[in-house]
């Protein structure tokens, strides 16, 4: 049997090898915000952007979201 990697959590992570996507609920769930909210955030300019994965698709940077997290620690 082949051996499996295993895929780190993109928010608990502390790799910076892939800075991969999350996709809305994610965000929802560690943010504790709502999708509205978000969507509100963004439209504002107080939440980082969200990115075109396919025509009917977005995600956010894990990064991006790290950071607006982090900054939110400080405020």
């Amino acid at each position: 049997m082949a051996d499996k990697k295993q895929i780190k959590d993109p928010v608990t992570s502390d790799s910076d090898e892939v800075d991969a996507f999350m996709k809305p609920s994610k965000v929802c769930e560690v943010t504790t915000l709502s999708e509205p909210t978000i969507r509100r955030k963004e439209k504002l300019g107080e939440f980082p952007r969200r990115h075109a994965l396919s025509e009917a698709r977005f995600g956010y940077r894990t990064s991006e979201v790290k950071a607006w997290m982090e900054s939110r620690k400080r405020a």
